[in-house]
């Protein structure tokens, strides 16, 4: 919470944000910078992120709720497994009959040009 204690919602920020060199922040300040960039960035995209406005609608980060939203997503994420596998592995690992395998984003492989599937499982 101290992160955003002081931060506002503009494009300055967002693009001095973006600016930022993971590697030389704290894994709280990449955390924050993370959830900062996801939240105003047109269309959520990981790379390539542009600053988000609506003349309709007010931002999308409010930083007054900031508790709130990370609270919403810990109880979403509860009860769940977060695995970083190669596709082949998880399902070799997780498959079973009380699972359902779902497919997730894909990632581009760009010296490949190939899309890397990723899967969620869910308990069914």
């Amino acid at each position: 919470m101290r992160q955003f204690k002081w931060s506002l919602v503009s494009r300055t920020m967002f693009d001095w944000a973006r600016m930022q060199v993971p590697i030389a922040l704290t894994d709280i300040q990449r955390a924050a910078r993370f959830f900062y960039l996801q939240q105003l960035c047109f269309g959520a995209k990981a790379t390539g992120r542009t600053f988000g406005t609506s003349t309709t609608a007010p931002p999308k980060l409010n930083l007054l709720r900031i508790e709130e939203q990370l609270s919403e997503a810990h109880m979403r994420l509860a009860r769940v497994t977060i695995e970083n596998l190669d596709w082949k592995d998880c399902i070799r690992r997780y498959d079973r009959d009380h699972l359902a395998c779902g497919m997730g984003q894909h990632e581009i492989d760009s010296s490949k040009g190939a899309a890397t599937p990723s899967f969620l499982l869910a308990s069914t």
